[in-house]
């Protein structure tokens, strides 16, 4: 997938302008013809819509948390890449890589377009009268963003906090990411919420997290983090992100090695996906051939 580390890359190699593209290899590993809207593949149109900034929250409170009367350093201090970028479609780099002359690129950079990934830079000879012009509208602006809080308070450790948490933002519909996430976390919070009205109570306080700005760059969580910092390393338990729970084929749950016990525990109580006489923890040793799970 296209990343900023690329552009950083162009960048110092001496790039006057950077266009990315997600390649069908990457996101439509059945064929051009398996894609949205009749399967979960990206078409050739489609593009990634993420951020180009290297870091993480908002670049211009870096450390601190980007409240309303923050102070905010220069945009030209805040490690902004210098030269344009453009995403685009595939078929659209179909078109460009087509036209290009030159070496032929190491086997590990080629993907699933059908022509020879050439690493140019002038065009093939067919093509020497052509002119390829990179036109980008970006602006600079400030806009406010939510995240979105419930709190369950725990009975016997109210000052221990375990945090379940996603984004609300997406490149598009967000149909899986983020919005199954989304779905899985407000479906846990009205069971637990339901709970709590026949007199339940959660050992301790349970916090449901939605963030919001994620696509560009983790804001919405990094600068609640840089706000209550001291607070969560002192009082934070655990934190269960939810982002693009519905994947496939089978459930993955990467996770520190200390959950790994809970992980097998519930995947062991739930009933399988393609066999419900099995659970979903059969179903991942199944397809492991083994117990030890990745």
């Amino acid at each position: 997938m296209p990343s900023p580390l690329q552009i950083q890359n162009a960048e110092q190699n001496g790039a006057r302008g950077a266009i990315l593209f997600s390649d069908p290899a990457d996101v439509a590993a059945e064929g051009a013809d398996e894609v949205f809207p009749d399967t979960w593949w990206l078409p050739g149109s489609g593009m990634q819509r993420g951020s180009a900034f290297l870091g993480d929250g908002d670049p211009l409170t870096p450390g601190w948390p980007s409240t309303e009367h923050a102070h905010r350093i220069q945009p030209e201090d805040a490690g902004f890449l210098s030269i344009p970028a453009q995403p685009i479609g595939y078929d659209d780099a179909f078109e460009i890589l087509k036209r290009l002359d030159g070496d032929s690129s190491p086997e590990e950079w080629r993907g699933g377009l059908n022509l020879t990934y050439n690493l140019g830079p002038a065009f093939l000879p067919e093509y020497s009268d052509e002119i390829l012009r990179l036109s980008t509208h970006n602006y600079e602006d400030t806009f406010l963003s939510y995240n979105v809080f419930g709190t369950i308070t725990g009975a016997v450790e109210p000052d221990r906090y375990v945090l379940l948490g996603n984004h609300r933002d997406a490149w598009g519909y967000g149909a899986s990411d983020p919005s199954s996430g989304t779905a899985q976390l407000l479906e846990t919070a009205r069971v637990m919420a339901q709970l709590v009205k026949q007199g339940w109570r959660p050992r301790r306080t349970i916090v449901f997290c939605s963030w919001g700005a994620e696509e560009f760059g983790l804001i919405g969580s990094t600068e609640w983090v840089e706000e209550h910092v001291d607070k969560l390393q002192a009082r934070a338990v655990a934190y269960v992100n939810t982002d693009t729970c519905s994947t496939g084929p089978l459930l993955e749950a990467p996770a520190s090695p200390l959950l790994w016990d809970i992980i097998k525990t519930v995947t062991a109580m739930v009933p399988g996906v393609r066999n419900a006489s099995k659970t979903v923890y059969q179903e991942w040793v199944d397809y492991y051939g083994t117990e030890d799970v990745p």
